[in-house]
């Protein structure tokens, strides 16, 4: 490395190169210079390209130029000393993490669970402080934050219900009662023999039960080894003498008579009916709610809890009974060949069961409002008004449950609903659910369901629905017309003209019949002879409740067209509506007393007499007295087949001397095209001296 002192100030040029000039007039900036391969001494400016990526360093005195790889050459330039700012120069700089530049500025990120970056002094302090690895066996153990181990004997499990624990000397590593005010100890099994020390508390090894030995001939346990809730009795060996050690054996629960095992059923100690082998085994305090049956005897006692006694033998049955009645009769819900489970029950109870049977709850519910309006936008209220009552005999609410049917899961949810309470009955009025917008979607027209659920606590069940119904898509109402822009004829109308007149005025008006349904626009079709339809206009914009239609003249359809229809398309957010107009084309017949005959179009047609083709058939010309010139002008494809006169005896007149004959010119149609017409004319020699009718029958 060679220091450099250039008398000279540095300039950012803005193509990207840096030059040092020599002026003696600055002051003087250290410049060090970190050439790799070769040492120059830079007398004048280095110039750098970025271009080629090379440096060029050029000598002042000769103007030779050196040219160096830029990957060969270093610069540390201390920009702050310059006093220049710098831009243009290096405009692309990336940085890789942990590195981040931004705004000139390089910087370095805090590590984190994520990231990679520095380590802060206090994260580095807590891994300083790591506890040290442990060497060693037995309990880990904690002071004040050191942790150690503990070389300690314990108890930790019992081997067998064989093993007695008893007043021993903590030298042999087990508990001893004078140790602490209350001692611990778990049985192995409800049949394990307890010791009758009164400050050691015995724990069932599910840990159900527990109590305090204090007397030799029992120990009061409770439900929980916590104490919260009393229980019942636990009597150990009261009908015994306690053995050699002072252990007692365990011989009932709750007055259940343990088997010669020491086991004890527990489960059929809670309420209904209790049966021992003896009464002698009976509880010292009795349950009301429990039926006390001496199966030795078949006798049954119930305990009376004003008197504290067990009192009243009740004879129950020994075995069922088999219901035999004639005649379709029945003993209350059992029929004849049923058999009645009454063993060990009283007849009290067998008939209480034969006639009372839980009765379904009445349960009503209704919703509002219904039906809503096709395509109701969110949110959507619902009102609820729901409740119960219970039937059946003695029993009380045990789960309401107010539940909803979501469309777009599938599945029912609940509401709100009632836990166990001793109610018999419930409303509710004026209870609000917001339908969920995932289930009213866009024109949805599935119903929005409720339901009730009700059961008693004797299981009895029932429910009630109501549906929230919405009300279908209503089409908007379109009137919709096609009137003749003039009428020639007075047969004619808007939907019956003379082939040719096609002019046609579109005009009519739409109305909205769903009001969450915007109309859109509104298009012309027409459709010629049966055929397609084709439109004849573009599409109309049209207020989203409806309006008038702008009046457009339609005369596409020419003198080949029978019949067309006219369409109106309008469009709204759910679907399209249309509405037709038919119009029919027909040619006239022209036919009349006439001063002098046709030769042309006008002559024609300023006969006063005429009808369309499809008009009465056969017809009647009226000769009067004046005329002596009669004459019948038929369109093309249509001729006379037939023609008489009704007052001269039916005599014929077409192509008979005297009668009508033809002559073939044009005559234009409604619309002034030319046709070729059959016309058919017929001179007297004088007018009738009375009218004559003529009949004339065509094909």
């Amino acid at each position: 490395m060679a220091n450099y002192v250039l008398n000279n100030f540095v300039r950012q040029l803005s193509g990207g190169n840096i030059q040092l000039f020599d002026k003696y007039d600055i002051n003087q900036i250290n410049i060090n210079v970190f050439i790799i391969t070769q040492n120059y001494i830079v007398e004048n400016y280095i110039r750098i390209e970025s271009s080629d990526n090379t440096v060029h360093i050029i000598d002042f005195n000769d103007s030779n130029e050196v040219i160096l790889a830029l990957a060969k050459l270093q610069v540390e330039i201390d920009i702050a000393k310059l006093g220049v700012s710098v831009g243009g120069g290096i405009t692309d700089i990336n940085a890789q993490l942990p590195l981040v530049y931004s705004n000139n500025i390089l910087s370095i990120n805090q590590a984190t669970s994520t990231q990679s970056g520095y380590l802060s002094y206090t994260d580095y302090n807590i891994l300083n402080n790591k506890q040290p690895p442990l060497n060693g066996t037995g309990f880990v153990v904690s002071n004040a934050g050191n942790i150690s181990y503990d070389t300690n004997k314990y108890l930790t499990t019992l081997s067998a219900s064989s093993i007695y624990l008893t007043t021993v000397s903590a030298s042999t590593g087990y508990l001893t009662p004078e140790s602490a005010s209350s001692i611990y100890l778990t049985l192995a099994s409800a049949s394990s023999y307890v010791g009758g020390t009164s400050t050691v508390v015995y724990f069932i090894e599910t840990g159900e039960y527990w109590g305090d030995a204090t007397q030799s001939n029992g120990v009061n346990w409770n439900l929980h080894p916590d104490g919260s809730a009393n229980f019942g009795n636990f009597v150990i060996d009261s009908h015994g003498t306690a053995s050699s050690n002072g252990n007692y054996l365990l011989v009932s629960v709750n007055g259940i008579t343990a088997g010669a095992d020491g086991n004890v059923d527990i489960a059929s100690g809670f309420g209904g009916v209790q049966q021992y082998t003896s009464s002698i085994y009976f509880p010292i305090t009795g349950n009301p709610s429990i039926l006390y049956v001496d199966k030795s005897v078949n006798l049954s006692w119930y305990w009376d809890a004003q008197s504290l006694t067990y009192s009243t033998i009740i004879d129950v049955f020994p075995n069922d009974i088999r219901v035999s009645l004639p005649n379709g009769k029945s003993f209350g819900k059992y029929a004849s060949g049923a058999t009645i489970s009454s063993k060990g029950k009283t007849s009290v109870q067998v008939i209480t069961e034969a006639i009372v049977e839980p009765i379904p709850p009445t349960v009503n519910i209704s919703t509002s409002p219904s039906p809503l309006i096709f395509n109701q936008p969110n949110p959507i209220i619902v009102t609820i008004n729901f409740g119960y009552t219970i039937n059946s005999l003695g029993a009380a609410t045990n789960t309401a449950v107010l539940q909803y049917y979501s469309n777009s899961s599938s599945t029912w949810n609940t509401i709100t609903s009632i836990a166990s309470t001793s109610s018999t009955s419930y409303s509710k009025t004026g209870f609000t659910y917001a339908i969920p917008n995932a289930d009213n979607p866009q024109f949805n027209t599935t119903p929005f369901q409720f339901k009730y659920v009700v059961t008693d606590t004797l299981y009895a069940s029932n429910s009630a629905t109501s549906s929230v119904t919405i009300n279908g898509y209503a089409a908007p109402s379109i009137t919709f017309t096609g009137s003749a822009s003039r009428i020639n004829l007075s047969i004619e109308s808007n939907s019956n003209r003379e082939v040719g007149n096609n002019s046609t005025i579109l005009k009519g008006s739409v109305g909205r019949n769903s009001i969450y349904v915007p109309i859109q626009y509104y298009q012309y079709f027409i459709k010629i002879n049966n055929g397609s339809y084709t439109n004849i206009s573009p599409t109309y914009s049209i207020s989203s409740g409806g309006g008038s239609l702008l009046n457009f003249i339609d005369s596409s359809a020419n003198s080949s067209a029978t019949t067309v229809t006219y369409q109106v398309l309008v469009k709204d957010s759910y679907t399209t509506t249309t509405s037709t107009y038919t119009i029919n084309y027909n040619y006239v017949i022209f036919y009349g007393a006439v001063i002098t005959s046709s030769t042309n179009s006008s002559g024609v047609r300023s006969n006063s007499n005429y009808q369309f083709v499809n008009g009465t058939n056969p017809f009647i010309l009226n000769t009067g007295t004046i005329s002596r010139s009669y004459e019948i002008a038929f369109p093309p494809s249509h001729s006379p087949t037939i023609i008489i006169d009704l007052d001269a005896l039916n005599a014929p007149l077409l192509n008979v001397t005297g009668g009508y004959f033809s002559n073939n010119f044009n005559v234009n149609d409604g619309g002034g095209t030319p046709s070729l017409y059959n016309i058919y004319n017929m001179v007297n020699a004088i007018p009738y001296p009375i009218n004559h009718k003529h009949q004339i029958t065509y094909n």
